[in-house]
């Protein structure tokens, strides 16, 4: 499933990203869910390190608010909600 997140570095701009591969984890009925994972793709080497290493890089998913518990150099990652 492809879907696109919304990810801001600390005060920054939004970036809107696509993120392929993504799997949905569980979640309370009718809300958000807990965990996401995937692949960030189109983007450079370059700009992931940049949302890696960051300052508070935080990513809106449907309303809601996640932070990066994983994000590799290939962009494959994963997301808590906050």
């Amino acid at each position: 499933m492809k879907q696109i997140l919304n990810v801001v570095i600390g005060n920054g701009p939004v970036w809107q990203v696509n993120a392929s591969e993504t799997r949905l984890g569980p979640s309370p009925q009718l809300q958000t869910p807990e965990t996401i994972a995937g692949k960030l793709v189109d983007l450079s080497l370059e700009e992931i390190l940049k949302i890696k290493f960051g300052n508070e890089a935080s990513v809106s998913f449907e309303g809601a608010s996640y932070r990066f518990t994983r994000l590799e150099k290939d962009g494959s990652f994963e997301l808590q909600r906050q």
